[in-house]
């Protein structure tokens, strides 16, 4: 992605979540790594989707709190070469 539009979403995410990128990306990560499970951060199935859509900011800074989350999926992208 372009700098210019990675630093725009970035800002964005900032702006409107008050997280770091690492955090949500974590978070996200965990998020495909659960799906649809009790231990899924934000899944529709288990919190229902009007907590989902209404609250998911929430559900993301209460997700960022949990240090084994940013430590186990916060890793960086491993790197081919």
């Amino acid at each position: 992605m372009h700098p210019l539009v990675a630093n725009f979403f970035r800002a964005w995410l900032w702006l409107t979540t008050g997280m770091q990128t690492r955090e949500w990306v974590s978070i996200h990560r965990k998020h495909h790594a659960k799906c649809e499970t009790v231990d899924d951060p934000h899944s529709p199935q288990t919190r229902g989707i009007k907590t989902v859509l209404w609250t998911g900011a929430e559900l993301y800074q209460a997700e960022a709190k949990n240090a084994e989350t940013l430590s186990r999926y916060g890793h960086a992208p491993r790197t081919t070469g």
